[in-house]
């Protein structure tokens, strides 16, 4: 697949997956690639440009697209506030525990993918509630998506790789936990020092009690061994990852086995579905006790800079940051690996500790540096955790696809831009007219370039499968002639006027 874009090139690595999966490989795509004319989704002004866009699927065929969530927003949950499960201080003995066992188990964390995220948890993070009960105020649940007037945008699981740490690849945490005797043993041992916690004038295994109990050294713990591995995973589980009302949960003892043996979990989609069933309950009248919010505080941070400063204390401040189209930064980090950014761009189902949700990277392709088109509709598949685990799962096996170059600006299609207007504007405002560019002038741009058709360009070597165009750029037009392999989702290169734009390398 290849692509034309304004400097610099965006996609600089074809990427070929080849690990093995258990599952089948979805006939859907991953990414498509079009003529399409794009605008920019900052700056309305600029003029459109014609170009070989790649989008991820599934794409809607206009005008038969599904409607857009309203941007109007809403009241948020005056109990916002609240946040019961967002421990803002830290223990007191949590960094002396964690030093303790840092050098024994640090290769371990690392084999299980929770090294960053386990090291990462002596740091506070304060709550600024006028930004979350803000941006909550755009939280469509429908979609899982903010409906930001710049567009559509989510925590996506790249960003909880990125921001958390957390694995995107590895086994299901709702998987059954080890039948292996010596397991058996470890989870019956801290199974019977929780039910004892419950006895004492407290009333429940709390964290700090918790705490208390294994780095002394009281029976059942001991100098680094495995069940005081397994406590302190224990309680990192429930007060860092899925914070819990000061309780350390007896349903991540098996999980945190796991982890003490070095088994990789995939971790960030099961917290991502606990972020996205919370931020679902606040806006509807609930609370949202068992998420890791400090992860929505970050990614705001990240991609609105000004949120940064303090305080942005004014409520009336922090609505004017979010509804401002400039002040969004669409790719504020590097993407991670070639398996697990292809993991980040499908559409599939999170499959939570005791949550199920839908994820549609497709909806806010630019995050991921890709143009974006008119999201169709996917259908779910959560009647179990073994059915919405599998759309997860199904790796991308054979799979090509290109990586954004961190440099390049992704934009919008004429037709995506038409449909966000009817949100701001209203389904019956009647007007064709979307930031002074009128829909009439760019379709008669589109019909000028001549897309779709098959012709030899005199320009260089053109084969029978290959696709002849002219490009819009900077108000210029110019021919281009792609070369590419029907069996391949990305080969070939752009050329114009000789040039090569961008030449992708094949990763095995």
């Amino acid at each position: 697949m290849t692509h034309c874009y304004k400097n610099p090139p965006p996609f600089h690595l074809l990427h070929h997956l080849q690990h093995k999966s258990a599952h089948t490989m979805s006939k859907q795509p991953l990414m498509v690639e079009r003529h399409a004319i794009i605008l920019s989704p900052t700056n309305p002004t600029e003029p459109p440009h014609t170009r070989l866009s790649i989008f991820l699927t599934p794409i809607a065929d206009y005008p038969h697209h599904p409607t857009p969530p309203s941007i109007t927003p809403l009241s948020p949950n005056p109990h916002t506030h609240l946040f019961p499960s967002w421990h803002q201080s830290q223990q007191p003995r949590w960094s002396q525990w964690l030093e303790k066992l840092k050098p024994i188990y640090a290769d371990t964390w690392r084999s299980a993918g929770i090294h960053d995220a386990v090291v990462s948890s002596t740091v506070s993070i304060r709550r600024d509630v006028e930004s979350i009960r803000a941006c909550l105020a755009y939280w469509r649940a429908e979609t899982n998506t903010f409906a930001f007037p710049s567009g559509e945008a989510t925590l996506t699981l790249d960003d909880a790789r990125a921001l958390g740490g957390f694995s995107v690849l590895g086994e299901c945490v709702r998987a059954t936990r080890d039948a292996h005797t010596h397991a058996r043993e470890v989870y019956e041992e801290l199974v019977r020092v929780r039910r004892k916690m419950q006895r004492t004038t407290a009333k429940k295994a709390s964290h700090g009690l918790w705490l208390r109990h294994f780095i002394e050294g009281c029976k059942g713990g001991g100098g680094g061994g495995e069940i005081e591995h397994v406590a302190f995973l224990s309680l990192w589980l429930s007060r860092h990852v899925f914070p819990s009302h000061n309780t350390v949960d007896e349903r991540f003892f098996s999980v945190a086995i796991r982890l003490a043996r070095g088994t990789r979990l995939a971790l960030a989609p099961a917290v991502l579905a606990r972020v996205y069933r919370d931020l679902r309950a606040l806006t509807t009248g609930g609370r949202g006790d068992r998420a890791p919010l400090w992860l929505l505080q970050l990614w705001l941070r990240e991609r609105f800079p000004r949120l940064r400063t303090k305080p942005a204390a004014a409520a009336g401040t922090v609505r004017a940051v979010l509804n401002s189209r400039e002040e969004f930064r669409w790719r504020p980090h590097e993407a991670g690996d070639a398996h697990s950014l292809a993991r980040c761009l499908r559409a599939c189902e999170l499959v939570g500790m005791d949550c199920i949700e839908q994820y549609l990277p497709h909806r806010v392709s630019m995050q991921f540096g890709f143009d974006q088109g008119v999201p169709g509709r996917v259908p779910r598949a959560n009647a179990c955790w073994e059915t919405a685990w599998a759309t997860y799962d199904a790796t991308l096996k054979g799979t090509e696809f290109v990586l954004p170059s961190p440099g390049c600006e992704p934009g919008v299609t004429v037709e995506y831009r038409e449909l966000w207007g009817r949100s701001t504007k209203g389904e019956g405002s009647g007007s064709d007219d979307m930031d002074g560019i009128p829909l009439s002038e760019l379709i008669k741009i589109k019909k000028r370039q001549g897309c779709g058709k098959r012709r030899r360009d005199a320009g260089g070597e053109c084969e029978s499968d290959a696709y002849v165009g002219r490009v819009l750029m900077r108000g210029r037009i110019r021919k281009i002639a792609v070369k590419r392999k029907s069996s391949a989702l990305c080969v070939g290169e752009i050329k114009i006027k000789g040039g090569s734009l961008c030449k992708p390398i094949e990763v095995e």
